[in-house]
């Protein structure tokens, strides 16, 4: 039981908030919007993502 909770810690990156979509890897960047904190590669997604949409508008 104990084991389990020193693994769980150990598993978390150190320094920082995770990514509120992946929960894996820290926070690059806060979206001004929504005030989300994401990492990069999820940043990114998200702007190709808009930029695709509005562009078929």
């Amino acid at each position: 039981m104990a084991s389990e909770a020193e693994e769980a810690a150990a598993a978390k990156p150190r320094g920082g908030r995770l990514c509120v979509i992946c929960n894996a890897q820290r926070a690059a960047l806060k979206r001004p919007k929504t005030l989300e904190q994401v990492c990069f590669l999820f940043y990114l997604s998200i702007l190709s993502f808009v930029f695709v949409s509005e562009s078929l508008c």
